[in-house]
């Protein structure tokens, strides 16, 4: 009566309606076919079994009967939403099985709903608008209360994964007979004890939250797919292999690998044959290597079951050819081997494999660079490297070829990288700018000692000399960097803490680039850390942190053998060398025919056009709605994330784009040539070193 009742109210069930009987009697979804119908006293038409699977044929059926009011199960209630468009149809459900992304189109209403059978039938319901690259299974019906728990049965914030429990008038009593189960499924609402609300099924189903309210739906608690150390969802890989031009439908399953772990298989239709090679091909440009199915066949039809689900057992068995894995020949091919398999997770792949088709990403890249040289004592290994170097004999060969380790000699001075170069010319524009400074204001445990602490910080700065750097100008003008790996160094601790007085602007010559100062105070004690950006980037902060914490632990820190001096030398060498002059080229040769002189000298409109309202004249001296821009800018963040989602990009992406066109507009061209600054780590010497990052261009 309560799922009736809710039924009624969301899809406007009217006595003049009439709902599809569509699902197998033996499917409880058939009871929301017919129960809600009849007590609005609507119509329920019975499809015959014998078009149930014909798309055609239904639509016709609906149209002729006037059927208003529909639920399939997933499968096939998304192949007759993205071909056929029904005239009558005003609410088409679907559910049973998670949904995979679909543009909605025409006059009916598209709703991704879920529910466990123990809940009478449903209990969420999600009104599709747009095309969504994660289709959330909705919110609750208005007359239930879910709540997301992690593993002791505490409620977990938006966002935060956890299992799924349901309470209300339709949460079931139990199992018949089975006392056991009943117990472990069901429990009492430690949330509330209001009356219909005082016992909670606990679904098993991994959720969580969205900001919106929304619920997403993440896999089954104990039915997750992990491939080769990663967990998936097969829905994802559904959803790409639907995009590949010519498939018409798709399903993907799991299967257990003969000597343990999980490989996925892809099955196809299609209505000519499918180039697997090229299917993979497309899934990679988009998805990790580990995402590819490892058997794809290509079949008439997915097979159903009686509750129009697919029948995965009436599914082919795959015909997989067992790749031939090569062991590690020697002691140094099974010391990489080991680096790999630590960081990708597993060791079920070879000394041929491809190691990112084994699972390493790129992330993995940057840990097992370090892993690599810690591994062969500081031998060189950068994220390009993995990349022509791509299994462990390749990498066997790249690391006996570096040889032995560079030896830097102790300089007194040291030139500036391209990126603190960029750094200090803005900085000397602009004196007296805190923009660069990065700082962090920790309040502190009140189990924390002070003095302990003010040790492990000072022993932290002892590990990362660099830390002490200083600039100076030279009598020709150049900048350079000293060391002052000896200079002493102690953290004061004061009493008194202003925190509008705690970022102060540095003086880039000759002064200390960073700050580490102990509050001891009547509130609570604090930590101020805060460095400079010309010495330090988000990394670095990270790093010094952790050295802290394992120094305050009892832990005792290496010193750096590799800092910001070094990787200052390394990348002034790298400019001078064949390497440099093939990338220019390359550049060169890509941007060649481009006008980079075209900004104007100055900003050529005059204060005098603007008028009270905050609006400026376009450089035309044209006034247009296009030229108009206000001081207050008023933006639909919702609408602009929509937008976003929709057409598949990042916000980065958009208003990146939106600086590009404007750019062009405001130069006559058609295209605009700018540039954006990113920072990474790509040596593995760098791996725990507190430096500046590597600056990147990319040009668009």
């Amino acid at each position: 009566m309560a799922f009736c009742q809710w039924y009624r109210e969301y899809y406007d069930l009217q006595p003049g309606n009439r709902v599809a009987a569509y699902a197998s009697y033996g499917f409880d979804a058939h009871m929301m076919d017919i129960y809600p119908a009849l007590t609005a006293g609507a119509s329920v038409c019975i499809i015959d079994q014998s078009i149930r699977l014909d798309l055609n044929e239904l639509n016709h059926y609906f149209v002729k009967q006037g059927v208003t009011h529909a639920f399939m199960t997933t499968q096939i209630g998304r192949a007759f939403a993205a071909s056929v468009q029904c005239g009558s149809l005003k609410h088409l459900s679907m559910g049973g099985e998670a949904l995979t992304p679909f543009t909605p189109a025409g006059d009916t209403k598209y709703y991704n709903v879920y529910g466990p059978t123990e809940c009478t039938i449903l209990t969420t319901a999600y009104c599709l608008d747009r095309y969504e690259e994660d289709v959330p299974i909705g919110k609750a019906l208005s007359n239930l209360k879910l709540y997301v728990v992690d593993s002791c049965g505490r409620r977990v914030p938006a966002g935060v994964p956890g299992e799924l429990w349901i309470t209300g008038y339709q949460v079931s009593r139990g199992y018949l007979n089975r006392p056991e189960k009943t117990a472990e499924a069901y429990s009492e609402n430690p949330f509330s004890d209001a009356e219909g609300y005082r016992r909670a099924y606990h679904t098993g189903d991994i959720v969580r939250f969205l900001p919106d309210g929304n619920i997403q739906f993440i896999g089954r608690r104990d039915g997750q797919v992990k491939i080769r150390g990663f967990r998936i969802e097969l829905t994802e890989v559904e959803e790409i292999i639907r995009k590949f031009p010519g498939i018409l439908d798709a399903t993907v399953v799991a299967f257990d690998e003969s000597g343990g772990g999980k490989y996925i298989a892809a099955y196809v239709v299609a209505g000519e044959q499918v180039d697997i090679e090229a299917l993979n091909a497309f899934i990679e440009e988009s998805k990790p290597p580990y995402m590819v199915p490892a058997v794809t066949m290509q079949i008439e039809k997915i097979p159903l079951n009686q509750n129009q689900k697919v029948d995965r057992k009436a599914l082919p068995m795959p015909q997989r050819e067992k790749e031939e894995l090569t062991e590690p020949v020697g002691a140094m091919q099974q010391k990489i081997f080991d680096c790999v398999a630590e960081v990708i997770g597993h060791r079920e792949f070879g000394a041929t494999t491809d190691i990112y088709r084994a699972g390493l990403t790129s992330i993995g890249a940057v840990r097992l660079n370090a892993l690599l040289s810690t591994a062969f004592e500081g031998v060189v290994v950068r994220n390009k490297d993995l990349k022509e170097y791509n299994t462990v004999e390749k990498l066997e060969k790249l690391l006996l070829e570096r040889g032995e380790r560079e030896i830097f000699a102790i300089q007194d001075a040291y030139p500036l990288t391209q990126t603190q170069n960029g750094i200090f010319v803005e900085c000397a524009a602009n004196p007296g700018s805190t923009i660069y400074n990065i700082p962090f204001l920790f309040r502190l445990d009140e189990k924390v000692e002070l003095s302990r602490l003010k040790k492990a910080a000072e022993e932290a700065v002892a590990a990362h000399p660099y830390i002490k750097t200083t600039l100076f100008m030279d009598e020709k003008g150049d900048i350079w960097q000293k060391r002052n790996d000896d200079a002493p160094f102690e953290v004061e601790i004061k009493e008194h803490l202003c925190r509008e007085e705690l970022v102060r602007p540095y003086r880039l010559l000759d002064g200390r680039l960073f700050c580490i100062e102990l509050y001891e105070t009547e509130e609570g004690n604090y930590l101020f850390l805060e460095f400079h950006h010309i010495i330090s980037d988000g990394t670095s902060c990270g790093i010094f942190i952790r050295d802290m914490n394992a120094a305050y632990g009892g832990g005792k820190l290496t010193a750096e053998t590799f800092s910001g001096f070094e990787a200052a030398l390394v990348e002034q060498k790298a400019m001078q060398g064949e390497e440099y002059s093939r990338a220019k080229e390359y550049y060169d040769s890509v941007f060649s025919g481009c006008d980079t002189d075209f900004l104007p000298v100055r900003d050529k409109r005059e204060a005098a056009s603007e008028d009270h309202a905050g609006t400026m004249q376009k450089p035309s001296g044209k006034q247009s709605s296009v030229g108009l821009y206000s001081r207050n800018i008023e933006v639909d963040m919702d609408a602009i994330r929509g937008f976003c989602a929709e057409k598949q990009i990042t916000m980065n992406t958009l208003f990146t784009a939106a600086f590009g066109f404007v750019t062009g507009r405001y130069v006559y061209k058609d295209e605009a040539v700018f540039t954006t600054i990113y920072n990474g780590r790509n040596d593995s010497r760098l791996s725990s070193v507190i430096s500046r990052g590597n600056q990147q261009g990319i040009w668009h």
